[in-house]
């Protein structure tokens, strides 16, 4: 899906926030390999060894993504506003609203923000859930129940206006 979502946009700048094994940036990358891609991780121990390889034009910062939103900022100065974003870091509600304040005045109009796990936990319970519920911008779509194609059963998909 990420890799279709990259083929339709053609972005300039793409960020995830949330990388682990680093599955989604390879999809992002082979969707539009000239993309400029920033992978923001606590932790690089998890991605997979093959994807530095894969994955030209990469900005890997390591730290909370919060904390790198300057180093963010610095590398759209140079390349361009966000296109597409892919937040996956922290599902807690405080922590993906201070994210979303964060990187949303990072992208351009029209920007595909993707949300992953929106049903994460015990049954609409979780951060994510609550952020998507409250949130009024923008022209959102979920996607739910997709298991097996999507890896994850809930998707949420914002276009900001």
């Amino acid at each position: 899906f990420m890799y279709l979502v990259a083929q339709y946009k053609k972005p300039k700048v793409v960020v995830e926030l949330g990388v682990r094994g680093g599955k989604g940036l390879v999809h992002l990358h082979l969707g539009h390999p000239d993309a400029q891609l920033i992978s923001v991780d606590i932790d690089y121990r998890n991605l997979h060894p093959q994807v530095r390889g894969i994955c030209k034009n990469t900005h890997y910062l390591e730290g909370v993504t919060v904390a790198k939103i300057d180093e963010v900022a610095a590398i759209c100065d140079q390349y361009g506003k966000i296109d597409v974003i892919f937040f996956d870091s922290d599902h807690e509600y405080e922590y993906l609203k201070e994210e979303f304040e964060l990187y949303d005045p990072l992208c351009e109009d029209g920007c595909i923000q993707m949300f992953d796990d929106l049903n994460w936990g015990a049954g609409n319970q979780s951060g994510v859930w609550k952020f998507w519920q409250e949130d009024q911008g923008g022209i959102k779509f979920g996607l739910t129940g997709l298991h097996g194609f999507l890896e994850t059963e809930d998707f949420g998909i914002r276009i900001k206006t």
